[in-house]
């Protein structure tokens, strides 16, 4: 690519340049526009405004074949059945991954146990059924992992700090080490 550069003004590309058109293979599409359109429905209102402007951008810059392939895709994920608390509750936890801040929640187990926490939240993980938060813990002093569905009256309070140990990688890390 011919790139252009003069002391101090900076580097260009050259007006004769020009960029390879965006171009996908269908299965590249259907697996963009599928990823796109479940992250639209079973996400929060932030996901999917950000799947939706994705696939728009995308669709633009395709040839035109391509975008037919992409707009003929039969492949969709209903929402009619995602209660609009629940998708509040994912877009409140992902600016709060964002942002490391920590959430306090009411929570119930699935033995009925119900206990309040204050969690440093790191990562939303979809299992295809349903959402989970993994967390470290302020109550039990280690990684947990909680089930959406299960987190009432949430809060989100003041930033976290970003300490060793406590961090997305060593959540990663913790998850892949338990036996299976």
């Amino acid at each position: 690519m011919p790139i252009e550069g003069e002391a101090g003004i900076g580097y260009r590309l050259s007006r004769a340049a020009s960029l390879p058109p965006l171009t996908f293979t269908a299965d590249e599409l259907a697996a963009l526009a599928a990823g796109a359109r479940m992250l639209e429905s079973w996400g929060g209102a932030g996901f999917a405004s950000g799947a939706r402007g994705a696939l728009a951008k995308i669709a633009s810059a395709m040839p035109a074949d391509k975008r037919a392939t992409l707009e003929r895709l039969a492949i969709f994920a209903p929402s009619f059945h995602i209660k609009a608390d629940f998708s509040a509750k994912v877009d409140a936890l992902h600016r709060a991954i964002d942002a490391r801040q920590v959430a306090s929640f009411a929570y119930t187990d699935a033995n009925g146990a119900a206990t309040e926490r204050r969690v440093w939240p790191l990562a939303l993980a979809y299992w295809g059924a349903r959402w989970t938060l993994g967390a470290w813990c302020e109550l039990r002093s280690d990684f947990r992992n909680f089930g959406l569905e299960r987190i009432r009256d949430l809060q989100v309070l003041e930033t976290y700090p970003d300490q060793e140990g406590r961090r997305l990688a060593d959540w990663l890390r913790h998850v892949n080490a338990k036996p299976r």
